[in-house]
């Protein structure tokens, strides 16, 4: 608990500084002679690379990885993700990071959620290796079966679709020319 409330105070301070920052420089924009102020202001703040760990937001995680908060709100309800929390503002660690571009190659990949959390349940804390490393070779090849079986559904679908609406754009011209 200590931990988390010391790792929770780091994000915080960080989270602060950079705000900090950003206030300074909207200030600066708005006041010329703001330059004595915000040079002072800016010296007092301690800089982001001398944090223990960087902590992301979310929304600097969704824009990072292109998806939706929402997304790595389910994820952490599925027990994927567990982002530090410091009231209701979620830090991410490199660690968390690294853990989501993994879900994401096994989204890729085809697999379940379910499957996903096994396979990264299987590595030890603070440890990352590839999903390769964690599956053998029987499994990989059901994947690829599981992925052509879609493949086939989905040609069939997509033949379905073009011979509709063959018939579709065929039906006015046979009308007009009836009429």
């Amino acid at each position: 608990m200590a931990a988390d409330q010391t790792v929770a105070k780091a994000a915080t301070a960080q989270l602060g500084a950079t705000r900090q920052r950003d206030k300074i420089m909207r200030f600066q924009q708005h006041s010329p002679r703001s330059d004595k102020w915000a040079a002072n202001a800016v010296a007092s703040t301690p800089a982001p690379g001398h944090q223990t760990e960087e902590y992301f937001t979310i929304g600097e995680m969704a824009r990072t990885f292109h998806i939706s908060l929402r997304a790595l709100r389910f994820y952490e309800d599925r027990g994927l993700m567990k982002p530090t929390r410091h009231g209701s503002v979620r830090l991410y660690n490199p660690r968390q990071r690294v853990r989501l571009q993994l879900i994401l190659k096994g989204k890729k990949l085809g697999f379940t959620l379910t499957e996903i959390r096994e396979m990264l349940t299987h590595q030890g804390e603070g440890e990352f290796v590839d999903f390769e490393q964690t599956l053998g070779p029987a499994q990989i090849a059901t994947q690829i079966e599981h992925l052509e079986r879609q493949r086939s559904g989905l040609e069939l679908a997509i033949q379905e679709l073009r011979a509709s609406h063959q018939r579709i754009a065929a039906e006015p011209a046979a009308v007009a020319a009836a009429g």
